[in-house]
């Protein structure tokens, strides 16, 4: 009966400690290979490296309560590098919802590549596309994806300041 006791009592104490903090691991030659935080057993950062050292992936989450009162994480953020340090792509999105507040992804050599994407006064996404830095179209389209036919939407429509700042850093590492 004592052993049966001690187990449960062991067994409790294993599922009942919730992660709080920082964690690390790391690899064979000591180098940190990622980053946890973690608030009340929820993980709600990760921040991977590549063995050089250099960052490879970013993610942010928020926790959310439900209707019914439960906590649960909701993504907002995702970056991803190069192992040659230039930045691959980045995904800002609202949280709790699919809208997507900004995207852009980068080639190997940092032009700018594929589907650039962001809101503009708070009711459609403009979308640029590009290949090997090079623009290929612009357009918007509302949060459905439904491509709107009037360019004048997509005319006025700035991109957003953080995206700007990524957009420097990327061609002063390039340089």
């Amino acid at each position: 009966m004592r052993r049966f006791v001690f187990f449960l009592v062991v067994l409790f104490g294993l599922f009942s400690c919730e992660k709080d903090g920082v964690y690390k691991e790391h690899y064979d030659n000591g180098k940190v290979k990622s980053i946890s935080i973690y608030k009340k057993g929820m993980r709600i950062h990760q921040k991977d490296f590549y063995q050089n050292g250099n960052t490879k992936h970013i993610e942010s989450y928020l926790i959310i309560k439900d209707a019914d009162g439960n906590k649960r994480l909701t993504r907002f953020e995702t970056k991803d590098w190069y192992p040659n340090g230039l930045m691959r792509r980045v995904i800002i999105k609202k949280p709790n919802t699919d809208i997507t507040i900004y995207s852009a992804s980068w080639d190997t050599l940092g032009r700018k590549n594929g589907e650039w994407k962001w809101i503009c006064d708070k009711k459609y996404y403009a979308i640029e596309k590009y290949k090997k830095g090079m623009l290929l179209d612009s357009f918007s389209t509302d949060f459905k994806n439904k491509r709107h036919l009037e360019k004048e939407f997509f005319t006025h429509c700035e991109k957003p300041k953080a995206l700007n700042k990524i957009c420097l850093i990327q061609e002063e590492k390039i340089k």
